[in-house]
């Protein structure tokens, strides 16, 4: 990044907030240069204006700046750090077992976000409802049918480096897609354990040129 944006960044993370005035002061500029390059950070999403306030003589009005979301996020971020040692003082406090219950609990309410689909909803809108949440969620995933057997593969996880360091995320992933799906999967290939995608297959669920007739 150019280098008078960087510092126009890193004053408004310091102080929360600051006038063109104020940037100009600290990067020695004119508000002029100051606005021009607070125009393109507002333009790449960086940068908003919070609030403008009115002067007490003439001139234009006051506009106070601040960082946006995607700003914060050029920076160090330590939330895998922090939750890998809230779940590791979690599983000292009550037990795995009991750690396992609280990620079941995490699924069931994910699962509660899906729309609701009927009891008889064929497979297929299963999966697809299935792979478009996961999607949504942050997940690379898709679902297949290929001679006679439904797959379910993950090329990517959100809790990709999470998983690798506490297996019980894998609990929420397999109660969820049996919540929607209404079938228990067996995993073939996992993330969590370095490997390429995780993998999941559907013995128990019959093809539709398998499923006998209702009577």
């Amino acid at each position: 990044m150019q280098v008078t944006r960087q510092k126009i960044i890193d004053i408004l993370r310091a102080h929360g907030q600051a006038t063109v005035d104020e940037l100009a002061t600290e990067v020695s500029l004119t508000p002029m240069a100051v606005r021009h390059h607070l125009n393109v950070l507002q333009a790449d999403g960086l940068v908003l204006i919070l609030r403008t306030k009115q002067r007490h003589r003439p001139g234009r009005p006051i506009q106070v700046y601040g960082l946006t979301n995607k700003a914060r996020k050029l920076y160090p971020q330590q939330y895998l750090q922090l939750t890998d040692l809230l779940v590791d003082e979690m599983t000292a406090r009550i037990g795995q077992e009991a750690v396992d219950d609280v990620f079941k609990g995490i699924a069931d309410r994910l699962a509660s976000e899906v729309p609701p689909l009927a009891d008889d909803a064929p497979i297929a809108d299963r999966f697809e409802a299935l792979v478009t949440f996961l999607k949504e969620k942050g997940f690379v995933a898709e679902w297949t049918l290929e001679d006679g057997e439904y797959t379910l593969c993950h090329y990517d996880c959100p809790y990709r480096q999470f998983a690798q360091n506490h297996n019980a995320v894998c609990i929420l992933d397999e109660r969820l897609i049996t919540a929607i799906i209404g079938s228990e999967p067996i995993r073939q290939l996992s993330i969590a354990q370095h490997q390429e995608m995780c993998k999941y297959v559907f013995p128990k669920l019959a093809p539709p040129d398998k499923i006998s007739p209702a009577t």
